[in-house]
């Protein structure tokens, strides 16, 4: 069960094995004592579990060395579980994830077997059929309509989990792009996206498959694309590319550092940057004379990724020249300079004045304009800036600095200050650098390092910015 992942209580290994409690010492702890290790969980009681993960690895493979080894095993231990107990519940949802099984069954009949017998004892239980529904769905023998089948029964069980309802929808984007038919693949996004109406629209998950949509029609055009396209097939496929990459900036706004969504980034940059045929339709659609700005600044991504920095310039300039007024490419230019080794710092400003109005909801470009005039050293104008971002800006923005380095950030010295404050998930530091406190999150400081940080203490820290302005990250002690 460490295996899985699987946090295993005395309670559990007794129904599972039928040792009594009263022979844990001499049948269970002693054999096994250069093996399995207790731990005392705050709040609860011991669990059990191999030394090291590596442990459980080889034991697994030798005693479920082929897929009916590896079912015999899991339904003794499900025969062994009893539902009504929280640890045995939590044990059964544990070693039923579809994706794991998936994995570890070659065989699509014994993991299938598997969740027979699991549902034979928790009948009621929604997660069984979703994590059935996605173990067909990972599966490369599974089936995509028991998947649909099962995630529907999930959902009748419990009607209201957003979790089962997003796994309905990543199953319809799957099914979508399986079909060879236009009709069907339109049926199934459209399916999809009702679903997503009816999720919470800051639902990092909703979020998520919306883009994964978009992204999935831009991949399919690029593919479908004839070198020849025709100017109407080619703006629209680059109105399509501007949804996709609108869709993908909205929501790393939202969530910054979420995995899921870097991933549908670097997969839409890798469609564009890789498909000749996508860059061909994009110049296609630019030389047809459009004002607005979207194709130009993805022309413009495309030459940078291949080595083309003058062709990107020429045409970021040709898109000024053709519209002075256009904020997005104000913002690209001045994002242009940041990222070459030297810069005038009035031109780039003056690209990220020019990119937002008094009255517009360009929040990221005012926030980077924020972060530039703090490098620059005009703290006190940054400050402001950051309050109005704060004040003004949607609810979800910006609200937590990204772990990764910006072209702002990358520029930025190492700072100092002294801790003001301590409280249970983040401190205060005070720093010259700053006229306001400087907010620190623990998950954001080094574990070993936080357990000896203390009020009054002398600290260097690293910046990264959030809409309220600056927080602290890589805290340490001014002597280490």
């Amino acid at each position: 069960m460490h295996q899985f992942s699987v946090k295993v209580r005395a309670g559990t290994i007794s129904r599972i094995s039928g040792i009594d409690f009263r022979d844990y010492k001499e049948r269970f702890l002693e054999p096994l004592k250069n093996i399995v290790i207790a731990e005392d969980e705050p709040y609860s009681d011991y669990v059990y579990k191999t030394r090291h993960p590596r442990v459980a690895t080889l034991v697994y493979r030798q005693v479920c060395p082929d897929d009916q080894a590896k079912a015999r095993q899991f339904i003794r231990l499900i025969d062994g579980l009893d539902v009504g107990y929280s640890s045995d519940k939590r044990a059964l949802e544990e070693i039923t994830r579809g994706r794991a099984l998936a994995d570890t069954f070659t065989a699509v009949e014994e993991g299938r077997a598997l969740y027979e017998r699991a549902i034979s004892i928790a009948p009621a239980q929604a997660f069984l059929y979703q994590q059935w529904a996605l173990f067909e769905t990972h599966h490369s023998d599974g089936s995509a309509a028991l998947a649909e089948q099962h995630a529907a029964t999930a959902h009748q069980l419990d009607p209201r989990s957003n979790v089962i309802r997003h796994t309905q929808v990543e199953i319809d984007r799957r099914r979508a792009n399986e079909e060879n038919s236009p009709i069907l693949k339109d049926t199934f996004r459209r399916r999809a996206r009702t679903r997503l109406n009816e999720m919470p629209s800051n639902n990092r998950f909703a979020v998520s498959s919306r883009c994964k949509l978009l992204v999935d029609e831009v991949s399919e055009l690029s593919r479908d694309l004839a070198e020849d396209a025709k100017p109407h097939e080619a703006l629209f496929f680059a109105e399509n590319v501007k949804d996709a990459e609108d869709a993908v900036a909205r929501a790393q706004q939202q969530f910054p550092d979420d995995a899921d969504i870097i991933q549908v980034e670097a997969h839409l940059r890798a469609v564009l940057d890789q498909e000749h045929r996508a860059l061909l339709a994009l110049e296609r659609a630019w030389a047809a004379g459009p004002r607005g700005s979207g194709t130009p600044l993805r022309i413009a991504r495309i030459y940078q990724a291949r080595g083309r920095s003058d062709d990107a310039q020429k045409v970021l300039t040709d898109a000024l020249n053709r519209n002075p007024d256009d904020k997005s490419v104000h913002y690209a230019i001045a994002i242009r300079y940041l990222q070459q080794p030297d810069y005038d710092q009035s031109v780039v400003e003056n690209h990220l004045r020019n990119s937002f109005s008094s009255e517009d909801h360009n929040f990221e470009e005012r926030y980077m304009l924020a972060q530039f005039l703090f490098l620059k050293g005009d703290i006190d104008a940054a400050a402001t800036l950051f309050d109005l971002i704060d004040r003004r800006a949607p609810e979800n923005f910006r609200r937590t600095a990204p772990r990764k380095e910006t072209v702002i950030t990358a520029r930025l010295p190492e700072y100092s200050g002294m801790i003001e404050s301590i409280r249970e998930k983040f401190l205060f530091i005070r720093s010259g650098s700053y006229p306001r406190r400087i907010f620190a999150h623990y998950k954001y400081i080094d574990a070993d390092i936080l357990e000896f940080l203390s009020i009054g203490q002398e600290v260097n820290f690293l910046l990264r910015f959030n809409r309220q302005g600056p927080t602290a990250v890589n805290v340490r002690s001014a002597r280490s």
